[in-house]
């Protein structure tokens, strides 16, 4: 098999470590007699269409500057739901690239193939149903939270400004901006002084 590989890997947040895959998807390219140009690797939401590595990796796509896309995974790819997700992969296609998913043996040739579409279509599927159950436990976390008497947010503003001066400030047309510098307070704390 000739070409040239790119690799992509993503983690959503800094405590994921991309070694383990970054060494799998060297070996998937090894394995194809691929040689890599170009390894991406970014900390970022696969939810996010317009995150930096897919911009990159569709922009280098469009220079055909490489064949072969190597991703663990489909979800590393994108999460950002069915109809995205299948567009990225038809984008990818038209620049000719086919793209591997090592860890799911998926290989998405240009030309299309019955069998595998069905299996994209499955995986892209997954995909998006994996954000939406992320979503869930995220909400779930945060009603628990609260629950547990957790505070969310900023912090609330530790001085209280009183009442009868954010109203004072208030007549003489000063903006909630303005009457929060002059009492040395947040906007939200002077306006809960006067419940507004």
């Amino acid at each position: 098999m000739s070409g040239r590989a790119l690799t992509l890997h993503r983690v959503s947040t800094q405590d994921q470590h991309a070694d383990g895959a970054r060494a799998e998807l060297r070996r998937a390219c090894r394995n194809r007699g691929l040689p890599v140009v170009r390894e991406i690797e970014e900390t970022w939401s696969g939810a996010d269409a317009n995150r930096p590595g897919l911009v990159e990796v569709l922009r280098l796509a469009r220079k055909r500057t490489y064949t072969h896309l190597v991703v663990w995974r489909i979800d590393r790819l994108f999460r950002t739901g069915a109809i995205d997700g299948l567009q990225t992969v038809q984008e990818l296609r038209r620049c000719g690239v086919t793209i591997v998913v090592v860890g799911q043996g998926l290989e998405l040739r240009p030309e299309r193939e019955p069998q595998t579409e069905l299996l994209l279509t499955l995986w892209v599927g997954f995909a998006e149903y994996e954000r939406e159950l992320i979503r869930e436990r995220t909400r779930a976390g945060l009603r628990r939270a609260v629950a547990n008497g957790a505070q969310l947010g900023r912090p609330r503003s530790a001085k209280r400004p009183a009442a009868a001066d954010v109203r004072k400030l208030r007549r003489k047309k000063k903006s909630w901006a303005e009457v929060a510098e002059l009492l040395d307070c947040n906007v939200m704390a002077a306006r809960r002084a006067v419940g507004g």
